[in-house]
């Protein structure tokens, strides 16, 4: 690691690095490799406000999430009780609770458990529950879906996007086909195609 960042005209801060080594769940036989010389291994790595782990579940992120939402609520009950109207409440409430939840969902959405999701919906209809949201709760599922759509149709637009690039190639018809909302090629489903955004999206939009 450090020959590349010398190579690559870079100085590496080894008490800032960290080594998070990624793998499956109940993998038969599985051996960690080797540690870096000088570099601390670690099981969850916070990159860009999202917390990582070795398995790609995302429930520290979430269990960091719900506590950070927390605060948000406490905040909202003291603008309640100072006075605040429903409508404003409403609005702090989704530009700040909600917003805390929903960061970055369209990396952890496929991943994370039906039980992880039940527990971050359950900070929406507490807020809800408390009067600091109007009635109906927020749900969590149609805002990730929102987020995914709109996340999908920028990459797929915009050749631009950084994301672009992971894009499957596309393919032609010689028959008059149903129109899809896109024209990339389908990968075949698995059990992990639901881990992967780029995936996910292209079958969920058929």
């Amino acid at each position: 690691m450090n020959a590349w960042s010398l190579l690559n005209n870079q100085a590496l801060n080894n008490a800032k690095t960290a080594e998070l080594v990624v793998h499956r769940k109940y993998t038969r036989g599985y051996t960690p490799p080797v540690t870096l010389p000088g570099v601390t291994r670690v099981e969850t790595l916070l990159l860009l406000g999202v917390l990582l782990d070795s398995l790609l579940t995302f429930a520290p992120h979430v269990t960091r999430s719900l506590a950070q939402a927390a605060q948000s609520t406490h905040a909202l009950k003291v603008l309640q009780s100072s006075g605040l109207p429903l409508p404003s409440l409403h609005l702090v409430c989704r530009a700040t609770l909600v917003t805390r939840l929903l960061y970055a969902s369209p990396c952890w959405w496929g991943s994370v458990s039906a039980a992880d999701k039940l527990r971050l919906q359950g900070a929406l209809n507490r807020a809800r529950r408390w009067h600091l949201s109007c009635s109906p709760a927020f749900s969590l599922d149609t805002l990730c879906r929102e987020a995914d759509a709109s996340l999908f149709a920028s990459v797929l637009h915009d050749r631009g996007h950084v994301l672009h690039p992971l894009l499957p190639p596309p393919v032609t018809h010689t028959h008059n086909l149903r129109k899809r909302v896109h024209n990339r090629s389908v990968p075949i489903r698995d059990k992990f195609t639901d881990q992967n955004f780029i995936r996910r999206m292209l079958l969920s939009k058929l």
